[in-house]
Formats: C-alpha cells, sequence, structure tokens
C-alpha cells in the first residue's frame, strides 16, 4: 500500500524540486498552500501530516510515493525563456498560479476562467519587475493579492 501522507520532516528529506529543505519552511508552504493535511496522535503528542500536492509529485517523477522512498536530489527547476525576458522562475510562477486561484476562489463569477493564464502571466511579470525570485513570503504574496483583489 502506497504512503500518502508524510510529516514535515519526510517531505523535507525528499527533496522535492520546488520544496524547501527544512520541516519549518515545508510546514509553512503547506499552510500557505493549504494542502490536504490530517492530525495524527504518536510520540511526542499530535502533529500534522501532509498529502504532498500532485504538482510537486509530478515534478519529482514520483507520482506515486511510497513510503522509504526518498526522490533524488535535484535542481532548482528553470523551464524555457518566457518571451525575450530569458529563463521562467518555476518557483515564482507557481506563486502567481496561487495568487490567481485565490483572487478566483475569493471573486466567484467576476473573472471569466478563460483568462485565468492571462492573470497569472500579469502577476508573475509584475513580481519579475519587482525583483522577486522563487518562493514569496507573505508580504510580497499579500502585494499582489492587492494588487489584483
Amino acid at each position: 500500500m502506497s504512503k500518502t501522507l508524510f510529516s514535515a520532516a519526510e517531505i523535507a528529506r525528499m527533496k522535492l524540486p520546488g520544496l524547501p529543505g527544512s520541516r519549518e519552511n515545508v510546514q509553512r508552504r503547506a499552510e500557505r498552500e493549504n494542502w490536504y493535511s490530517e492530525e495524527r496522535t504518536g510520540r511526542g503528542g499530535v502533529h500534522k501530516v501532509y498529502e504532498v500536492p500532485q504538482r510537486y509529485r509530478q515534478q519529482s517523477g514520483e507520482e506515486n510515493a511510497t513510503e522509504g522512498m526518498r526522490p533524488q536530489e535535484s535542481k532548482r527547476i528553470l523551464a524555457g525563456a518566457i518571451g525575450p525576458d530569458g529563463p521562467l522562475d518555476a518557483e515564482l510562477m507557481r506563486a502567481a498560479l496561487n495568487v490567481a486561484d485565490w483572487v478566483y476562489e475569493q471573486n466567484p463569477g467576476r473573472y471569466r476562467l478563460d483568462m485565468k493564464g492571462d492573470l497569472v502571466l500579469i502577476l508573475y511579470r509584475y513580481a519579475v519587475e519587482q525583483g522577486w525570485t522563487g518562493v514569496l513570503d507573505d508580504a510580497q504574496a499579500n502585494r499582489l493579492k492587492r494588487l489584483i483583489a
């Protein structure tokens, strides 16, 4: 049987592309992105276990992570160019997508779904113009939210 829920420490040790390498930062990411989680009671009391979103498992090639498996260490993923600006920062693009998802959730019916890609690209390019890279901190994500909301 495949294991689907992992502690934050286990996820950090997996070294999945696009995810932080420390327990604390994995917990922050999971909370910020609203990953599915359950509370478990074990040694030391109650703790959360998380289901790693499919987008991270796909990047690692470990679609069905099982107990004991550790995906290979990987370098930060940079896709091809997105226009004349150079390489795409996949983590920053994912952050722009998360903000766009938030905007659509907060404003149901206000924006057409076929415009979501345009919104993601606008948010991404704004973040690049600000000099931001990688995973956004809460202040940066909130700034993007305020631009659109």
